[in-house]
């Protein structure tokens, strides 16, 4: 019994440590199926309630709609959806040069611990490729890295975002 205690004991510093990992992975897919260009993102609903919770008090609103609350509360979704609008970018990449991505967010949603939010756009079959910008939480920890997982004709290619990082390309 004595060793199941120390066992315990010795596993709390790991869950305290367990959710230092400031980690956010976006997906775009091309997919066939429906011909549009789909974006998922997903963070951890406890970084976005952090995030969101300070980019209100920077905005100075930090008494207005009430706590911060992901779970429940759609209209705080959205806001923390209409950030990462700001930090994701696409832009197609022809070889004489580049047209920013028409991007509409459809939305955002709670699935256990991870909050979703998505976007889409119309692909251009004519672009040779994609230039990448995913700063999404770079401001409020120096150690987020964003992974961006491209999917195009079934292979993936990935791409990490740590902070002061910006553009990224890659072909297809």
């Amino acid at each position: 019994m004595r060793w199941i205690f120390a066992f315990v004991f010795s596993l709390l510093p790991l869950a305290s440590q367990a959710h230092q990992l400031n980690a956010a992975v976006t997906t775009v897919l091309f997919n066939p199926r429906s011909g549009q260009l789909e974006i998922m993102h997903k963070f951890f609903v406890h970084d976005a309630e952090h995030a969101l919770r300070h980019l209100r008090k920077e905005a100075g609103a930090a008494h207005q709609h009430g706590a911060v609350d992901l779970l429940q509360n759609e209209h705080n979704r959205m806001q923390f959806a209409d950030y990462v609008t700001t930090e994701f970018e696409l832009q197609w990449l022809f070889a004489e040069g580049t047209k920013p991505v028409s991007l509409t967010l459809l939305g955002a949603e709670v699935d256990g611990n991870n909050l979703w939010v998505y976007q889409e756009a119309s692909p251009d079959t004519s672009a040779i490729g994609l230039k990448i910008r995913q700063n999404s939480l770079h401001q409020f920890w120096a150690k987020q890295v964003n992974l961006v997982n491209v999917e195009k004709d079934g292979k993936v290619r990935s791409l990490e975002f740590r902070k002061g990082q910006s553009w990224q390309q890659l072909l297809f």
